[in-house]
C-alpha cells in the first residue's frame, strides 16, 4: 500500500484532494487537521484512513505525523502561522524519515517574481503569502530532498466566499479593494492535479514545478466578477474599492491581507499568463467561475 500523508486535509484543496486519494486503489492515507473540529470532520467523511491532530509549528509533532509514509502533502493557510519556521521543521522531519520518496508542496508564486518584488516589511511578517511561499520554495530546492511544487498562481475560486461573500449576501455589495486583473481557478482542480502527481511514479515530478491557472477566459477584474455574479445571481451586485467597508465587512485583521492586494495590483507582472497544466495532466477542462458561481447561489443569497 502507498502510504500518504495529507496536512491541511480538512481545508478547501485539502479536503478534495482526501476524497479523490480514497478512491485511489493501493492508498492508504492518514489525514492530518490542526483543528479538533477538522478532526472530528475527517474521521466521519474517512472512516478507513487514519486522522491525526498535528502542529504544524511543533517539529515533534511534525515527525511524529509523517512517519512510516512514502509520500507527504504540504499546504499552509495564509496569514495563519510561521510559515519558514514551520517549513525549517518540515524539511528536517522529511530529512530523518527514510522512507519518504516525495514531498508535494503547495505554493502561490507567480513565476516573474523575486526577492527584490517583495518588501522587506512583508518579510518581517512570518505568514504574508508573497514572501514565505517564495521563501519556502527557496528552502525546499535547496535541502536536495525528493520534492515537487504544485503552484497555482491563480486565486482561488472558493476564496471568494470568504472574500466578499458577507458583503454580497447583506449588501449586494462586491467589495474588494485595489482592483486588479487575475485569473481565478477552482481549487477542486488543484486538488486533482496533486492527487494525480501523489499517484504517479514518482520519477516523473520530482524536482518539477507545475504552474497552473484555470480556464482561459476565467481571468477578470474584481469589477469584472461583481458582474458575473450579477448575472448568475439574477440581481445586482454592485462593485465596491472601499477599504473601510472591507474593515467593517471583516475586522481590522483584515488589514495585512489589503496590504498583499495592494503590493500585488502594484506589481509590473503578468498575472495573467494562462498555464494548460491542468487540461493536459487531467485530460479535461478546468471548471469555470460561472458554474462555481451558479453551484454557490444558495451561499451568496440571503
Amino acid at each position: 500500500m502507498l502510504k500518504i500523508v495529507v496536512f491541511g486535509a480538512s481545508g478547501n484543496v485539502g479536503s478534495h484532494l482526501c476524497r479523490t486519494l480514497s478512491e485511489a486503489p493501493g492508498v492508504s492515507l492518514r489525514l492530518l487537521s490542526s483543528s479538533e473540529w477538522g478532526v472530528a470532520e475527517l474521521s466521519r467523511q474517512f472512516p478507513d484512513a487514519e486522522v491525526e491532530l498535528t502542529d504544524l509549528a511543533d517539529g515533534g509533532k511534525i515527525s511524529h505525523s509523517i512517519r512510516g509514509a512514502e509520500r507527504v502533502f504540504v499546504m499552509y493557510p495564509d496569514f495563519a502561522l510561521d510559515e519558514e519556521a514551520s517549513t525549517v521543521a518540515m524539511i528536517e522531519a522529511v530529512r530523518q524519515e527514510a522512507s519518504i520518496r516525495q514531498v508535494v508542496r503547495l505554493l502561490g508564486v507567480v513565476p516573474e517574481v523575486e526577492a527584490a518584488n517583495i518588501p522587506s516589511a512583508f518579510r518581517q511578517y512570518p505568514a504574508m503569502p508573497c514572501w514565505v511561499h517564495w521563501r519556502g520554495r527557496q528552502l525546499w530546492r535547496d535541502s536536495g530532498l525528493p520534492v515537487t511544487f504544485v503552484n497555482p498562481w491563480a486565486w482561488y475560486m472558493q476564496s471568494l466566499l470568504w472574500l466578499v461573500g458577507r458583503g454580497v449576501v447583506e449588501e449586494n455589495v462586491f467589495c474588494l479593494p485595489h482592483d486588479h486583473t487575475l485569473p481565478y481557478i477552482d481549487t477542486r482542480d488543484i486538488a486533482d492535479v496533486a492527487a494525480h502527481v501523489l499517484t504517479a511514479d514518482t520519477a516523473v515530478f520530482l524536482g518539477e514545478e507545475l504552474g497552473l491557472t484555470g480556464h482561459r477566459d476565467d481571468c477578470f477584474s474584481f469589477a469584472q466578477l461583481a458582474q458575473q455574479m450579477s448575472s448568475h445571481l439574477g440581481r445586482d451586485i454592485r462593485y465596491s474599492g472601499d477599504s473601510e467597508l472591507f474593515i467593517r465587512l471583516h475586522g481590522e485583521a483584515a488589514v495585512p491581507l489589503l496590504q498583499y492586494v495592494a503590493w500585488e495590483r502594484d506589481q509590473d507582472l503578468d498575472y495573467r499568463m494562462h498555464t494548460d497544466t491542468v487540461r493536459e495532466l487531467l485530460r479535461r477542462d478546468p471548471r469555470r467561475m460561472e458554474d462555481w458561481i451558479i453551484e454557490n447561489r444558495m451561499q451568496l443569497s440571503r
